[in-house]
């Protein structure tokens, strides 16, 4: 029960709710003991993200990182996808802005974000990175959609991006075993080519369902966010101002071929360049 705990929330009042008689509601976990927060790991009331949140594995490997959680219920955007237009920027912008006052912590305010979403909210973090890139530090599509998908989980519309991209961000799409098929893959491939600066990461979920997940999943996540924090983020930081976040580049990292149900990788794990899969 301990690891339900949220020590700090806030009532939303920028966006109206759906129901006026139970407000959309932001919650607020530090670690015990923080002294300065240095990230925020950021989702919203919909299916695997709260229990993701509040698993004690996670929540244990974050606070060594001086991390703590935001929890919105219900969601940024009820939609899926992080719509500015019906007022998911104001939802985070209140919701950020509040609970650094409440809590005393200012970093809050500023702080580096983890998106997280899954299944029709998948959407969120891609489109939260493009109108947040400055502090947006990794976003993370759990059981959901490729970027800028022709066919969202949410069976939305993608918003338009207009001239900005997600360049330099880590993202990483895992996609359940039996939710694995080229039609959602090559997606991701076709926005990696539309978008060359793009740094997305691939993850079958092998053996797990649409709703399902493993502490060997969480695992990866959390290893997934140690290394955005340590490619992206300096040592030191004020904690008064957004942090400067340093851009990935592709060209500077690994590929490795996409998972197979019934065979084995066609080229070994190489660097960008070396690669010949």
């Amino acid at each position: 029960e301990k690891n339900r705990v949220y020590q700090w929330e806030t009532d939303i009042d920028s966006v109206p709710g759906e129901d006026e008689n139970n407000p959309r509601r932001a919650f607020l976990w530090i670690p015990p003991g923080c002294e300065q927060l240095r990230g925020l790991i950021v989702g919203g009331h919909n299916q695997l993200e709260e229990s993701i949140m509040e698993d004690p594995l996670f929540r244990q490997a974050i606070a060594k990182l001086s991390f703590g959680e935001l929890w919105v219920t219900r969601s940024m955007d009820p939609s899926g996808v992080f719509d500015v237009r019906t007022g998911a920027q104001k939802v985070f912008n209140e919701a950020v802005n509040e609970l650094a006052d409440l809590s005393g912590y200012e970093e809050v305010r500023y702080a580096p974000v983890v998106y997280i979403s899954h299944s029709s909210q998948a959407s969120q973090p891609w489109n939260f990175g493009a109108w947040n890139p400055e502090r947006t530090l990794a976003m993370i599509s759990f059981h959901g959609d490729s970027p800028r998908s022709t066919l969202l989980c949410c069976n939305q519309f993608n918003p338009d991006w207009e001239d900005r991209t997600v360049d330099g961000i880590p993202g990483l799409l895992c996609i359940g075993e039996g939710e694995w098929n080229d039609f959602r893959v090559d997606d991701s491939f076709t926005f990696m080519r539309q978008y060359p600066g793009s740094v997305l990461s691939l993850l079958c979920n092998a053996g797990r369902g649409h709703s399902d997940f493993s502490q060997d999943d969480l695992k990866y996540l959390i290893r997934f966010i140690e290394k955005s924090v340590q490619y992206r983020m300096p040592i030191e930081w004020d904690g008064k101002s957004i942090m400067p976040l340093k851009k990935l580049e592709r060209e500077n990292g690994w590929l490795a071929d996409r998972w197979h149900k019934n065979g084995l990788p066609t080229a070994p794990t190489n660097t960008y360049r070396g690669y010949r899969g």
